[in-house]
């Protein structure tokens, strides 16, 4: 077996680029999975103005002080460059005249320039209409104060004081109260997709290794390896074990990459190992049982890809499995090792759960381990490499 392992590590030279494109993909979606999720998404809206006015810079002011949208100044033709080239979301143009407008109480026509729709574009319609009623509210309060009072400079004193008071004390305070059932509050969408994305992309390296061995019976290397003093299951074994040591390489590159690129805290790092080569040794015997049933490279090209990703989909790698409600999705999650896996590594990383907690999971990991290595083993002998 040594001899086999040997072997496929040096023969590895020709094949690592593909590992590190792998490794490389669950780290770069993890990045933009997890951080477009974790509530830090500000879509930017360029703000043009064809006139130069006090009231379109408190225009701007204002707008900026949404928690949902970006403002900035932008001249026109950069605006519409940006927004066609969907580096922004949209710009709004507000048009000469728009001081006296509001001057006048006559609602201004702001202009929208948009490439594409977006749900996100119906707050921001609502955000300038309340912004735009502010405006002609705050107006109408300085210019009945300069009539009424003290003259002109009293105008300035009034808007500073609707500021004051339009933040501190909205005209309508809604009290809003979220409860959950307890299992999100301290759900990291981060390390979901952290641990879920190594778990889908680990696959592949390991059932691809697999493929070797049909590659060695198409170019009759099996048929040597069978008449020398290496058995038929050593063989195998050293395959199996070299697909193990390279999964586990490439998902402890990724959990240090985690800790050091996300700042994810593995909290029992020897534990979540633990499960994790439990895992790979399933997908290992995953990959013999796929490899045993067919006959050509081009035939495991072509169905791997639908196994992994349907696996991977069902045992919850690309969601949390908490927000499906359909039995039978959440049945057929129990027959994937990807479930077992995942719902180890978050319960130990995000819940600080026991080790003892993950002892039905490995449990469950490592029948089915058995159960992939046997039938794969049967249908290998059987009918790929008889």
């Amino acid at each position: 077996m040594r001899s086999i392992l040997w072997l496929k590590l040096r023969l590895l030279k020709r094949d690592y680029m593909i590992l590190v494109i792998l490794t490389a993909m669950a780290l770069l979606l993890t990045g933009i999975f997890g951080g477009s999720m974790m509530g830090n998404y500000q879509p930017s809206i360029l703000v043009v103005s064809q006139e130069s006015s006090p009231e379109a810079d408190r225009f701007l002011e204002l707008m900026q002080t949404s928690e949902t949208f970006r403002f900035e100044w932008a001249d026109q033709a950069d605006a519409i460059m940006r927004v066609e080239s969907d580096e922004v979301m949209a710009a709004l143009i507000l048009p000469l005249g728009f001081g006296v407008d509001l001057k006048s109480s006559i609602a201004p026509s702001i202009s929208l320039f948009q490439s594409k729709d977006a749900l996100e574009l119906m707050e921001l319609k609502n955000w300038v209409r309340t912004m735009v009623f502010r405006m002609q509210s705050d107006q109408r309060m300085v210019d009945f104060s300069v009539e009424n009072f003290q003259g002109d400079e009293l105008g300035a004193k009034v808007l500073a004081e609707a500021d004051t008071h339009w933040a501190n004390k909205v005209p309508v305070v809604v009290h809003t109260t979220t409860k959950t059932t307890g299992f999100f509050d301290f759900y990291d969408i981060k390390i979901h997709y952290m641990v879920g994305f190594l778990l889908f992309f680990t696959t592949f390296s390991i059932v691809f290794t697999m493929a070797d061995l049909l590659q060695e019976k198409k170019q009759f290397t099996w048929n040597r390896q069978m008449i020398s003093p290496i058995s038929k299951k050593k063989i195998l074994a050293g395959n199996i074990f070299y697909s193990w040591c390279l999964g586990f390489m490439q998902a402890l590159v990724l959990i240090g990459a985690g800790g050091f690129l996300f700042d994810i805290d593995w909290k029992a790092p020897l534990a979540v190992l633990l499960v994790l080569s439990m895992y790979i040794l399933a997908i290992a015997g995953l990959g013999m049982l796929i490899t045993g049933f067919v006959r050509t490279l081009e035939q495991l090209s072509a169905i791997t890809p639908v196994i992994l990703v349907s696996f991977a989909m069902l045992g919850g790698c690309m969601w949390p499995l908490e927000s499906v409600s359909n039995p039978i999705l959440l049945f057929a999650a129990n027959l994937t090792p990807h479930k077992w896996a995942l719902q180890a590594i978050e319960r130990l990383v995000m819940f600080d759960a026991s080790i003892e907690t993950i002892g039905f999971p490995i449990l469950v990991l490592a029948v089915m381990s058995l159960v992939f290595f046997v039938l794969g083993l049967w249908r290998f002998q059987k009918h790929a490499v008889s």
